[in-house]
């Protein structure tokens, strides 16, 4: 219930936020859209579009 909760939270946050924040809304919304499965860096690097290195680094 918390994990749902933060992760609504910061969507609405980063929702707001224009810019270079694109990119980390999508990797909200791919983990709120697979939050039942296992999910890696890998595979949210895939969904945004970014390497591994960078979709880390996306605050």
């Amino acid at each position: 219930m918390f994990f749902r909760h933060f992760c609504y939270t910061e969507y609405r946050r980063l929702k707001i936020e224009l810019s270079d924040k694109v990119k980390a809304v999508s990797r909200i919304d791919y983990i709120i859209a697979h939050m039942d499965e296992s999910i890696v860096l890998d595979d949210i690097a895939k969904a945004v579009g970014y390497s591994k290195y960078h979709a880390g680094k996306i605050r």
